[in-house]
This record gives structure tokens, C-alpha cells and sequence, in this order.
């Protein structure tokens, strides 16, 4: 029986989130199920770490894959796999984050998949809704938030598939589809935007509150009004994977419930054909480094410092 082992990394916002995931295959690449560890999810959580230190991922990073690769008894050798945060969120969290698991990707041979940090909340709060067995009792929608600093929050919309049929009331087979891009606003205007998503069926209060709105902080979502809730729900790494399941992302990229069956086919090759293979991928397809892009919904600080900077030849071309 081989293990299959699978980093993740998030340090888009205030916390530092790391974890190490590991799959059971047979001999035969047959998946098993960790039944060990109470779960039946493909990839179990067997470490992870978690830092409030997110102005400091250069320096916390690599400590903290180290302690956990240290806790179960491998090193990075043993890695097949990488997944990373892509934001949006901090600038410099965001970027750091990207390039460390970039150059774990190159130096170790093994693909990389990047997933926003606003998909890890709304798969975070997807699972949440586990104890929930009636339909009625879900949200029509889900709506992530993250700080993007400027009293603004960055968010996504998550609308709740009535597909399933007779399965729409069991929590672990509801589905939540994008419907747009992600999205930036003044938190004075996030309730009025949320409001306007949902329409007149969304707000009926008898079936529960229509919207729930999960984030680190109750403070990025001000003035919900009747029919919205906020349940507090941190930034975990984990949930780049766990949780994906739950949700449909728009395009064809392994995204949402496209990255457990790529991770998969990923999982039954084995690990000298991954690193026979990797070096050989088109840059930019689906598992290279080349691939991993930052989430910029709004314009990098520094960009916007730029534009506003005063022309010093300015006042020379106007005396003449």
C-alpha cells in the first residue's frame, strides 16, 4: 500500500494556513479510504498549521512545511503534489505564497494547482452545512468575503443548485455554482450589493435566512439585513481541497469539483512517472508553475501609488 502526500498553502490574508494532506492507494492504484482517521474524504488532513503572522509568509512558510512534513516523518522527497492559495487578498501574502509553492513545483518535480482563497471559504462553508439535513434549511446563497484592506472586502457569489433532486436536502450532495467574477466594494455597500442578488423568492424569511455570508470577521460584512446571516469561518488551507467537491466553477480549469478527479489521476500514477512527466507539460497548462496566477481583482497598491505620482518634468513643460 503506497501514501500519497499533498501540500497546501494559503497567505492571503492575516493568517498564515498550511496543511499536509494524505491519500491511501493499493497496490493495484485502487483508491482506499483512510477509514482510520473517522473521514471519508479522499485526502485526510494529517497535519497542519496555522500562523497569525500574514505579513510575514517569507519567514513562516517554509517553517511551518518543515514542522509538518518533521511531524509525520517525510520530507518535501515525499511530496506529489502542490495547491496554493492564489487570493485575492493581500499583495504581498498572495505573491510570496504563489512563489514558494511555484519553486517547490519546479525544485521537486511535481505539479502545482492554484484555487482562490474566496473558493477555500465557500468550500469552508459548504462543509459546514453538514448537520443539515432539509432542504428548506439551506441558503439560497453564499457569499465568501475576504479583507482587502481600504474598508473594503473582496467576495464571491455562490448560488445553491436546486439540481439533485430527491439528494438536495443531504448536505454533502448540495452544489454551489459561481455566477459571476469575484468582486471588490466599500463594506458600507456590501449588504446593498448582497441584497441585490438575491430576488424576491430569495428573501421569503420563512424558509430560513437566504443568504449566509462566511468570513474571518462579522466586521467585513456591516448591516446585513432580514434574511442575511454571517457565520464566522477562518481561512483554512485544507479547504483549497476538502470541500471543493461542493462547488461548481465556471470554465474548464481544475477548479471546484474538477480538482478531486485531477488530483485523482494525478494520485494513480506513480511517483517516478510524475517527475518523469512534469518536466515535459506545455508552460501554462493545468499543473505547471506557469500556471499559477495571483487573483487581482483590483489594482495592486503600488500601481495605483504610480499613477497618482506628480510628473517632475510636469512644470518644466508648461514654462515653456
Amino acid at each position: 500500500m503506497g501514501e500519497r502526500w499533498l501540500l497546501v498553502l494559503d497567505g492571503s490574508t492575516g493568517v498564515c494556513s498550511t496543511a499536509l494532506l494524505r491519500a491511501t492507494t493499493t497496490d493495484n492504484d485502487e483508491s482506499t479510504l483512510d477509514t482510520s482517521l473517522g473521514t471519508d474524504e479522499p485526502w485526510t488532513v494529517v497535519a497542519d498549521r496555522n500562523e497569525a503572522d500574514g505579513r510575514a509568509q517569507a519567514r513562516v512558510l517554509l517553517r511551518l512545511i518543515d514542522e509538518m512534513l518533521s511531524e509525520v516523518g517525510q520530507d518535501s522527497s515525499s511530496l506529489d503534489a502542490v495547491v496554493v492559495g492564489t487570493g485575492p487578498g493581500t499583495f504581498t501574502g498572495v505573491r510570496i505564497t504563489v512563489a514558494t509553492a511555484r519553486a517547490l513545483s519546479l525544485s521537486l518535480s511535481v505539479p502545482v494547482l492554484g484555487v482562490s482563497t474566496l473558493a477555500a471559504l465557500a468550500a469552508g462553508g459548504a462543509m459546514g452545512f453538514a448537520g443539515r439535513n432539509v432542504a428548506e434549511k439551506f441558503p439560497q446563497m453564499l457569499i465568501p468575503v475576504i479583507d482587502a484592506r481600504r474598508q473594503q472586502v473582496f467576495y464571491g457569489v455562490y448560488r445553491r443548485s436546486e439540481a439533485g433532486g430527491a439528494a438536495a436536502g443531504v448536505a454533502s450532495q448540495q452544489r454551489w455554482v459561481r455566477t459571476g467574477p469575484f468582486e471588490v466594494c466599500d463594506r458600507g455597500e456590501f449588504a446593498e450589493r448582497a441584497a441585490l442578488e438575491a430576488d424576491g423568492s430569495q428573501k421569503d424569511k420563512a424558509a430560513g435566512a437566504a443568504i449566509e455570508v462566511v468570513g474571518e470577521s462579522e466586521a467585513l460584512a456591516p448591516g446585513l439585513q432580514d434574511g442575511m446571516v454571517f457565520r464566522q469561518t477562518p481561512v483554512r488551507a485544507e479547504w483549497l481541497v476538502r470541500g471543493q467537491d461542493r462547488l461548481a466553477e465556471p470554465g474548464t480549469l481544475p477548479e471546484g469539483d474538477r480538482i478531486l478527479p485531477w488530483l485523482e489521476r494525478t494520485r494513480c500514477m506513480g511517483r517516478s512517472e510524475i517527475r518523469l512527466l512534469q518536466p515535459h507539460r506545455v508552460p501554462g497548462s493545468p499543473g505547471t508553475p506557469e500556471s499559477i496566477k495571483p487573483v487581482y481583482v483590483r489594482s495592486p497598491d503600488a500601481d495605483l501609488h504610480i499613477t497618482k505620482m506628480r510628473d517632475p518634468w510636469a512644470s518644466a513643460k508648461t514654462e515653456r
